[in-house]
Formats: structure tokens, sequence, C-alpha cells
């Protein structure tokens, strides 16, 4: 059985993608202080756009996937990069926050799931990146991000979110934080129940998504 949950053990991170800089000035006035984007355009547009206040006082997570060349201006728009996948990014983020002087928070996404459209560190292979990437300067590594399989069951997913978990608890001496970030509109509730610490909604909070024009 499940043991029940504090809120304050879960961050609620509010993801804005294709919605204005408006849904974030609104949400930080309700008192939203985590957003999700994924996509370094996108963002850049809209920080602009951002009151002063927000930029000192909201944290800024890119949930996307990141291209390498990108790194540079992730490093500087993001507090967190939940979404490294690669030692290979790893390297490039940690080089351009030394070059900027930021230190930058990030999760290591995992494809727990194996599947083959999917980013993410193979679970079998994810101790010995770990072992590189910790040793990273300017990163912190605060735990794992997972992006599960599409399901119309949430239940589907349960298994996925156990097995992140056991990953986790198995790496966590060696990580920085011990931070899950798995659940998204759809199946935040299992994946909570699971052991998730943040839970990334779009759609539960803004509703359906704005289409480009």
């Amino acid at each position: 059985m499940n043991i029940p949950r504090l809120p304050s053990s879960v961050t609620l991170v509010a993801v804005t993608k294709t919605f204005p800089a408006d849904a974030i000035i609104e949400a930080f006035a309700l008192g939203v202080r985590y957003f999700g984007e994924n996509y370094v355009e996108e963002f850049e547009k809209k920080y602009a756009n951002i009151p002063q206040e927000i930029k000192d006082n909201a944290t800024f997570h890119m949930i996307g996937h990141v291209q390498s060349r990108k790194a540079g201006d992730v490093v500087r728009l993001f507090h967190w990069v939940d979404s490294v996948d690669s030692v290979k990014l790893a390297r490039k983020l940690s080089d351009a926050a030394v070059r900027q002087g930021r230190s930058l928070s990030i999760l290591l996404e995992v494809n727990v799931a194996g599947e083959a459209t999917k980013f993410g560190f193979d679970p079998q292979t994810l101790q010995q990146s770990v072992d590189e990437i910790i040793k990273l300067p300017n990163l912190r590594v605060e735990g794992l991000m997972v992006m599960p399989p599409q399901v119309e069951n949430p239940e589907e997913n349960r298994e996925v979110f156990k097995n992140a978990k056991q990953l986790l608890d198995e790496l966590s001496s060696r990580l920085a934080g011990r931070h899950l970030s798995m659940g998204t509109s759809q199946d935040y509730r299992v994946a909570i129940e699971e052991g998730s610490t943040m839970v990334r909604l779009g759609e539960a909070i803004f509703g359906p998504r704005q289409l480009p024009k």
C-alpha cells in the first residue's frame, strides 16, 4: 500500500509550452514558482516579456530535448535542465556554465521503457554515465527524469514509474539531490504514488495547447 504523500514533497512545474508570457505572469501571481519549457527559441522570446520580479523569483526548467549547439543559450536562460540525455550534452552544458560563471542543476533523462523513439540514457549503462557526469564542473546532478509511453490508462505506466524510482534509489548516494521528475497531466497521480518529486503539468493548468498560427 502506498504511503500518503505531503503536498510539500512534490514540486509542481507548470509547463507553458505554446502559451504566451502572459500565462507565466498570471500563474506567478497565483503562486506558481516553477515553469517548464520545451523549446529554447520559444522561451527566449517570452523571456524578453517577463517582468524582472519573475525572473528574479521564479525557477525555469528546460524539459525538452536540447541540441548541443544550443547549450550556451540554455545555460543563459534556464536554472535547470531536466532532459540531459547524453554525456556529450552534459559536457557542453558544463563548458557553457563555466564560461558564463553559472551553476546549473540537471536531471538525467532515462529511457526506462526502452522506446526507440525516445531520448534518454539506457538504464543498463546509466551507472557508467553518472560516473562521468558527476565529475563535470558547474553541474549539480539532482536526480532523474522519465518520459513514459503515451497510454490511455495511466495504470499502464505504473511499472515504468516503479522502475524509475528503483534506479534513483540505487544512484541517490552519488547524486546531489533525490529528485524524480515524472508525471504529466494524464498520469501524475500514479507517478506521485510511485515516488515522483516533480510533476510537469500543462493542460491540467492552462487548458488545451495553443497551436501556432
